[in-house]
């Protein structure tokens, strides 16, 4: 493997250390990171030992030897980041030494009484900031007094050297290390690790071509990209309180969940299957009928005016949300590791929805009653729309120039994020000439595009991250340790509204994210139990 966008340096310490910019991705994220640490991933996995005489296993002796393999085998785990030229460049910089030992704040280890204990540091966690340019990464090692061979880990990690598989393979292997004190004598050439700690750019396929047909294709893709973009306009949410200074206002995190049985989930997935579709193609139009839903009972009741009411009938809906883009990048890279290697190698999709499914109901009026699902999407109608998100997905994906089209706007959003960043570093609060006045749905769709969510399925996660460890043991050896369970945390953007799905041991699981700054809590819980409903309808 390559390693030439690291660079050899020598600190003053004496110490051998390797340097490399941020590539544009990674840049945006870590101006997020400025902004009270927005995006910021937590990680939270409850754990069972299955033998009582491997008590050993939650020894913090243990914990950190587990902790330190991992930072070796996963360098950027360890990295410090640097600001350079008043901010216009970031650095990564792995020193060796520090990746041979553990810092008191990288590890902390506290016992706990309860899981309900556990839960509320994990609570809190999600809106504290606990990372910084010195410290990526954290983990929280929480074994319970009340059931011994119970213990949590919480794994805190900046979004700008992971992301959702990463997240997968930092607990999968941490556990494994744990287990296994043999694998810990494993040697990890440094300079072999760095080569596949890179940004996606370093790994583009293309990036052998010429510089004339690769600057060619950079400016197509630019091109195409802008395009696209401009055909984005207008568009709403749930009913939600934006102001001037939302932006500049930390966002409340939140979350909740629903799980569906495993039969109904066994269900859900064969009728995807036997439609040619997955649950990705199918939930963005399930959340947008559950949204009408949530629309319809409120103009019904009068909270919608009539203004309102016929503006949002109109308007197409969109939705945005993570991309891997490990499978497209240098097959050789991705074969030798970088299928799994903790660094951040996404880019962002939107699919467009039209306008919110009224169908026999689009005459309704203020005190009718409030239309069935059927009413408003009938089965065929709702398999359409799904092929319309399967049909965008393909064009993005198989699109010849699709990495040039998703790179093309990332300059412009880490530019955006550094600005937003270093006003925020500077005043820590708005512009003074913004006011907090609510604005409304019709006033911020003619402001700038509103996205009606964000969000991704995850897929079938027991193929990234398995229940019993260690997972190089032999088929018939006996597990030290199983996964009770796992929840993913986020620290959202401000106006985030965020819904996911990721089928965990046969069961698919719902979850939601979102400002609770800007959107009421009882409104997201109203919607996901709409989102359960049309799953269970449509699907099930």
């Amino acid at each position: 493997m390559n390693i030439s966008a690291w660079t050899r340096i020598e600190l003053q310490s004496g110490s051998l250390a390797y340097e490399r910019r941020l590539g544009v991705t990674e840049l945006g994220f870590y101006w997020d990171t400025v902004f009270e640490r927005t995006a910021d991933t937590i990680q939270h996995v409850e754990l069972e030992i299955q033998q009582s005489d491997r008590m050993d296993l939650v020894d913090l002796r243990n914990v950190g030897n587990a902790w330190l393999t991992l930072k070796q085998q996963f360098p950027l785990l360890g990295a410090r980041l640097e600001e350079r030229e008043e901010g216009k460049e970031v650095f990564f910089v792995v020193d060796q030494a520090q990746l041979v030992r553990s810092r008191p704040e990288e590890i902390e280890y506290r016992t706990v009484s309860s899981g309900e204990q556990a839960q509320a540091i994990v609570d809190k966690v999600v809106i504290e900031q606990c990372l910084s340019n010195d410290l990526p990464a954290k983990v929280l090692f929480l074994p319970r007094i009340d059931q011994p061979n119970i213990f949590h880990i919480v794994v805190i990690v900046a979004h700008c050297i992971t992301d959702g598989t990463a997240n997968t393979t930092i607990i999968r292997t941490f556990l494994d290390y744990l287990c296994s004190a043999s694998s810990r004598n494993t040697t990890w050439p440094l300079e072999q690790r760095l080569a596949l700690s890179v940004a996606s750019e370093e790994v583009d396929p293309n990036r052998h071509l010429s510089p004339a047909k690769k600057r060619w294709r950079r400016a197509i893709g630019y091109t195409i990209a802008a395009l696209r973009a401009s055909k984005i306009s207008g568009g709403h949410t749930l009913p939600r309180k934006v102001s001037p200074v939302t932006r500049y206002t930390p966002a409340r995190s939140s979350r909740i969940d629903y799980s569906f049985s495993k039969e109904l989930s066994n269900l859900i997935l064969q009728t995807c299957h036997r439609n040619h579709i997955t649950f990705g193609s199918a939930y963005p139009v399930i959340a947008q009928v559950a949204l009408t839903r949530v629309l319809c009972r409120r103009y019904i009741r009068g909270d919608i005016s009539q203004m309102e009411w016929q503006f949002r009938r109109r308007e197409p809906m969109v939705t945005g949300g993570p991309l891997s883009l490990r499978p497209f990048l240098d097959q050789e890279w991705f074969k030798q590791g970088g299928a799994s290697n903790v660094s951040l190698a996404i880019s962002f999709f939107d699919y467009t929805l039209p306008f919110m499914p009224l169908g026999s109901a689009s005459s309704i009026l203020p005190g009718s009653a409030l239309p069935s699902f059927h009413q408003l999407l009938s089965p065929q109608r709702f398999l359409l729309r799904c092929i319309s998100i399967k049909r965008q997905a393909a064009h993005l994906i198989k699109h010849p120039l699709f990495l040039e089209i998703a790179g093309a706007r990332m300059p412009e959003r880490a530019e955006s994020l550094r600005n937003f960043g270093s006003h925020w570093r500077r005043d820590k609060a708005a512009p003074k000439d913004l006011d907090d006045g609510v604005i409304s749905a019709v006033e911020q769709a003619s402001k700038s595009p509103v996205w009606t969510h964000g969000g991704s399925s995850f897929g079938n996660a027991d193929l990234l991250l398995p229940r019993e460890y260690p997972t190089t043991s032999e088929p018939s050896a006996a597990a030290l340790i199983r996964i009770r369970t796992s929840t993913n945390h986020l620290r959202c953007r401000p106006t985030e509204l965020y819904l996911g799905a990721t089928t965990i041991r046969q069961q698919l699981h719902l979850h939601v994210f979102s400002d609770s700054n800007v959107y009421d809590e009882e409104t997201v819980k109203e919607w996901l139990e709409e989102v359960k409903n049309a799953t269970t309808l449509y699907l099930g």
